[in-house]
């Protein structure tokens, strides 16, 4: 482990913290600042995820309670972590040694129609926002059907690219991907698949196909690496192979300053040799074995998504 840094795109820390009851520092989970004091820098896009079994607005109340869970743990930790809402504060963090969280949302259908909710999230922090998770909500297919976004989705969009949150197509139904592709080429924004695999390696709905990975690169966006064994390997067990696979693959895409780490912690169970964040080094000295410069390990476990990041909020 040469000085390890790591940006991730994807964990849902934030929502297991509020429902289990533990804290960031030490816990039962992938995630705690403890199993990530071996990076020596570590930033982390923590997404608030919407359970399927809440009503939109009952996601939209729980939301207010996770993010003021996440912003009191931040505050318990706050010479190790802050919630940054710009670019300022991300640089000013990273500077002082302190682990900088973004803040997403996982499944937009808690906006329930009104676009003036949005508003009131980015005041509260959210900088990212992942717009399916599963079925069809107001803003349109999830990666189980082929429906498109709706016409309250495409505003969603638009109203994102305006306001400065991040769209992200993760889980989103690939015709849902190819609308939303669509209005940041309309407008010359980037955006994300904060943790998706490929599907040509693994035929996956949940995977990101190759036309829509190029079109992200494109646009300067940022397509993250996730762990979640049946989106790496169609048997649903996978291992270290298996996710050098799909990094490999995209980089034949030419995926060099595109490919990211979402590495979907705490909202999956992990391949075989992993355990949690501490793990996730071994990707790396895996890259190495496959002589990946210590320059283009960098970019996709840190330097792709810093870089977006200071360009994007």
């Amino acid at each position: 482990m040469h000085n390890m840094k790591l940006f991730d795109l994807h964990c849902d820390t934030a929502t297991r913290l509020l429902a289990e009851n533990q804290g960031l520092y030490d816990n039962g989970f992938h995630v705690s600042l403890k199993k990530s004091a071996y990076l020596s820098r570590y930033a982390q896009v923590m997404a608030i995820w919407t359970d399927k079994r809440l009503t939109d607005s009952e996601g939209y109340e729980r939301f207010f309670e996770v993010i003021k869970n996440l912003e009191n743990e931040a505050h318990i930790n706050k010479n190790s972590v802050k919630i940054i809402k710009n670019a300022y504060e991300l640089n000013d963090s990273i500077t002082l040694g302190i682990t900088p969280l973004i803040v997403s949302v996982e499944d937009a259908r808690i906006l329930e129609n009104d676009i003036e909710r949005l508003t009131v999230l980015y005041q509260s922090g959210v900088r990212a926002l992942t717009l399916n998770w599963y079925g069809t909500t107001c803003i349109g297919g999830a990666h189980d059907n082929d429906i498109g976004l709706t016409d309250f989705g495409k505003q969603v969009v638009e109203e994102c690219f305006r306001l400065g949150i991040v769209p992200d197509v993760s889980h989103c139904s690939f015709k849902g991907t190819s609308d939303a592709l669509e209005i940041a080429q309309v407008h010359s924004k980037p955006l994300i698949a904060s943790h998706s695999d490929s599907y040509s390696v693994n035929p996956h709905t949940r995977n990101l196909q190759d036309n829509d990975f190029i079109t992200i690169s494109k646009l300067g966006g940022l397509v993250g690496i996730n762990l979640c064994p049946s989106h790496l390997n169609l048997n649903g067990s996978a291992k270290l192979c298996d996710i050098i696979r799909h990094i490999e693959h995209y980089m034949s895409l030419g995926g060099e300053n595109t490919v990211a780490m979402g590495c979907d912690l705490d909202g999956t169970n992990l391949p075989n040799g992993f355990q949690g964040i501490q793990d996730i080094y071994k990707i790396e000295n895996e890259l190495q074995k496959l002589n990946y410069s210590n320059d283009l390990t960098d970019k996709i476990f840190y330097k792709n998504a810093f870089n977006f990041f200071t360009n994007n909020i």
